[in-house]
């Protein structure tokens, strides 16, 4: 039976089931990810099989490999308890080359404005 990403159940269970469905739908061993990754294949046993909780950046890595879309690598940091290891500040992007930094004034503005009317942005 071929495994297709809409089969992994990815709101149950750790981070290792959840990527070693992914490695077996992208058809790659523990060695093969470990070559991409750079990541030692003892460490993706040990991840796989819970006996090894990886660092966020870790899973971020192994995801690329695997080419996990966006989606499922946050279900994947979630699993394995680690989405919120880094929290974002405003601050972090305003002395980047990105575009964030007008993008966050526009929303910061738009947020004072909704404000000053009442009305809620989010829910």
């Amino acid at each position: 039976m071929r495994v297709t990403a809409s089969d992994i159940k990815t709101t149950s269970g750790p981070a290792g089931v959840l990527l070693r469905q992914w490695r077996d739908i992208r058809g790659k061993t523990q060695l093969d990810l470990s070559f991409d990754a750079g990541v030692s294949q003892k460490h993706i046993s040990f991840v796989e099989s819970g006996r090894s909780v990886p660092s966020r950046q870790t899973l971020l890595d192994l995801a690329q490999a695997l080419d996990v879309p966006f989606r499922e690598r946050n279900e994947l940091l979630t699993a394995a308890s680690v989405l919120g290891a880094r929290h974002v500040k405003v601050g972090d992007f305003l002395h980047t080359d990105t575009p964030m930094p007008k993008v966050i004034e526009s929303f910061a503005a738009l947020c004072e404005d909704a404000a000053a009317a009442g009305t809620r942005i989010l829910p």
